[in-house]
């Protein structure tokens, strides 16, 4: 086990009264900034190659040759990115995020044609695309700002555009599951949180989108929540 990650889980008290990350408040890092600057810490964890494999289910999963144009939301890097351009021939991809976040940064650093960095905060202005992703985003945050983010989301959107929410998903209450186990460590890591299913269905409810179909992806511990605006309704269609 890696001597800071067992350090924060030995300071798990400290997270249970404050709300927050018990890594963070020891070694005044974010655990994946840590992991990105601590190769040995990344091979430990097999980083790359978890990510790697859920990349390449999430590729197979989904016809992304449907959507022109796709923003990835948040995204730590380009691996998805290259993950679906190279498995699909039409889509021209996006990757959204704060400048401050993970590589690449510039255009310079980019590995494929098809694809660009937009820097941006996904609490402001997010750009127009036909297909959003959003990957492992709302576990970091707690329900109220899921909430902001999905009703941001959905003041970009057309009635056309569809949203994919892919996340580990928890059973509900009183099931046995080693995530839950893992929800623990996580909450002590990085200030984030797994969900059920309800649970994440009551966030994307009370943010105004509407769920199409949830699947899980082959392979992977990962479930794709599909989402698109909800209809308006008949007295606030303009005549």
């Amino acid at each position: 086990m890696d001597e800071k990650y067992w350090g924060a889980l030995g300071h798990l008290l400290y997270t249970i009264k404050t709300g927050k990350s018990a890594f963070r408040h020891l070694y005044d890092i974010d655990f994946q900034r840590y992991l990105q600057k601590d190769k040995k810490a990344a091979l430990y964890f097999n980083v790359e190659s978890n990510v790697a494999h859920d990349n390449s289910q999430i590729a197979k999963h989904f016809n992304f040759d449907a959507y022109p144009l796709i923003v990835d939301i948040g995204g730590e890097s380009d691996a998805l990115g290259q993950q679906v351009l190279n498995t699909y021939t039409h889509p021209q991809w996006i990757l959204f995020n704060h400048p401050t976040t993970g590589q690449p940064k510039t255009e310079q650093t980019l590995s494929h044609e098809r694809l660009q960095v937009k820097p941006g905060s996904f609490f402001e202005t997010i750009p127009e695309g036909n297909l959003y992703i959003l990957k492992t985003i709302l576990s970091h945050w707690p329900d109220e700002t899921c909430i902001q983010i999905l009703k941001n989301l959905d003041k970009a959107m057309k009635p056309t555009n569809h949203v994919l929410i892919i996340e580990t998903i928890i059973p509900s209450a009183h099931q046995p599951s080693l995530d839950k186990d893992f929800d623990i460590q996580k909450m002590a890591i990085g200030d984030s949180m797994m969900r059920s299913l309800n649970q994440l269905k009551d966030i994307i409810e009370k943010s105004g989108l509407s769920i199409v179909q949830i699947n899980p992806i082959t392979g992977t511990k990962l479930y794709c929540i599909e989402c698109k605006k909800k209809p308006l309704a008949p007295s606030k269609i303009k005549t």
